[in-house]
């Protein structure tokens, strides 16, 4: 498979080679990057907060501070040399002091310091900024109160009918998705006989206000991609026709043939299992360890996808386990059956969070714990437990 380019990076993987890139290469400014060649100073912080809120209005994006700005022959801004910017001490911590200050509400902004080689005193700071999920950021400083959206390489006001048309479209984007989701699983859950005897299902939706993604772009993507490969019972369209995403469709080859995963053509990535539940006797084992282990398996064969086709902004995430009445937990670490592990008495309550997707990247574990704490909870544990190893991996047999 081939190397990920700048945009296909979660920002925590970014090194000095992805910046030496564009330069080289010769990116040039768009609707999603935007180069620096100096520090914000606190003279500019109005510039610094209309740049950033420009992007989490729109479709997101990258400042790049620390390569200076130049033209090529039609005017377009491009990359010049790597300058750099001082190496200060604190110097995200006082660049996101000025951001809170300065738009409201504050947007998310994910910074990374990027070392410059052969030069010890001076860095690139990379300011990644997603599209806001759930409102738009008005820039407050001075008393210029302003609404600024990302239009090609510019940022620019927005004017009174956009606020409203997307405050409209903003109110409507997670409910819409969730009617979708809960659609979804029902159909997943109909065509999957073996899940009557209880299931995990795991969704994942992208979440924007007014961007849809398209299929040939996504598609082109599975050429190259290690998780998925068409179905041989597949008949695809002419070759006139790009391939819908709704047709790639591949058991998970570790777990029973019964686990699914799909991606649909709006992106969304849907997993169904029904082997995280052990018949025995009377009870029914719930296999906590497994279950960590498919979640954590499955966020990151979703994460690498979003990374492929360039996206890393908000998440809408639901997991829903169902028939968890009346069973007992079990670890997959553990020898025996717990026939002393209190019987679980409530079923699962439907988990559902908007999370940024680099969050999500480098913070897996405490989501997924998040998720399944409600369960250990009622079965006498007040963590999650044996399922984690000492790096923080899935502890599996």
């Amino acid at each position: 498979m081939e190397s990920k380019s700048f945009f296909q990076k979660p920002v925590d993987e970014l090194t000095f080679e992805d910046i030496q890139y564009l330069v080289d290469e010769k990116i040039p400014e768009s609707y999603n990057l935007d180069y620096k060649r100096d520090n914000y100073e606190k003279s500019k912080t109005h510039e610094l907060a209309k740049d950033i809120s420009a992007f989490a209005n729109t479709q997101g994006g990258y400042l790049i501070i620390g390569v200076d700005e130049d033209k090529d022959a039609n005017g377009v801004t491009i990359p010049g040399d790597i300058i750099g910017i001082e190496k200060e001490e604190d110097i995200e911590k006082r660049i996101m002091d000025r951001v809170i200050t300065s738009i409201m509400p504050h947007p998310y902004v994910t910074p990374k310091i990027i070392d410059i080689p052969e030069n010890a005193d001076r860095i690139i700071l990379v300011l990644y900024i997603p599209q806001s999920h759930d409102s738009l950021h008005m820039v407050v400083v001075k008393k210029k109160n302003c609404y600024y959206k990302r239009y090609h390489d510019q940022n620019i006001p927005m004017d009174e009918y956009e606020v409203r048309t997307r405050y409209s479209l903003l109110s409507k984007s997670e409910g819409d998705i969730d009617s979708h989701t809960d659609e979804e699983i029902l159909k997943m859950l109909g065509r999957c006989k073996s899940t009557m005897k209880g299931s995990l299902v795991l969704v994942l939706s992208p979440v924007f206000a007014d961007y849809k993604f398209k299929d040939f772009k996504i598609a082109r993507s599975f050429d190259d991609w290690d998780h998925y490969k068409h179905p041989k019972n597949l008949m695809l369209p002419g070759p006139s026709t790009k391939p819908r995403l709704g047709y790639f469709e591949k058991a998970n080859d570790r777990l029973d043939p019964s686990c699914i995963l799909q991606i649909g053509t709006n992106c969304n990535i849907r997993y169904i299992s029904s082997h995280v539940f052990y018949p025995r006797s009377d009870v029914r084992y719930f296999d906590a360890s497994e279950t960590v282990y498919e979640l954590f398996h499955i966020l990151n064969i979703a994460l690498d996808f979003y990374s492929k086709i360039g996206f890393f902004g908000y998440l809408r995430i639901t997991v829903q386990i169902s028939e968890l009445y009346n069973s007992r937990l079990r670890f997959e670490n553990l020898k025996e059956f717990s026939e002393e592990a209190p019987v679980l008495l409530n079923d699962f309550n439907l988990f559902r969070q908007t999370i940024e997707s680099n969050y999500l990247f480098t913070h897996k574990k405490e989501i997924i714990d998040e998720c399944l704490l409600p369960i250990f909870m009622e079965g006498g544990f007040d963590k999650v437990l044996n399922c984690w190893n000492d790096n923080d991996e899935p502890v599996v047999s």
